[in-house]
């Protein structure tokens, strides 16, 4: 997050997202800031979720 900030980015976007059945991915990315924000059917009919994360949201550790 702190690269992503450096270059003055204020989102990072999963793109490919996570596998639906993956409940643990999911608990990580929620855990860790990221919402979902879509869903997607792949090519070979498992579904993903695009999730992203807002890094006006998270606070900033270099901040006091």
């Amino acid at each position: 997050m702190e690269t992503a900030r450096l270059l003055g980015r204020t989102r990072i976007i999963l793109w490919s997202g996570v596998r639906a059945d993956n409940p643990r991915a999911i608990r990580y990315y929620e855990k860790n800031g990221f919402q979902r924000v879509g869903r997607f059917t792949e090519a070979d009919g498992t579904l993903s979720l695009d999730m992203m994360l807002d890094l006006h949201t998270v606070p900033d550790p270099a901040r006091p």
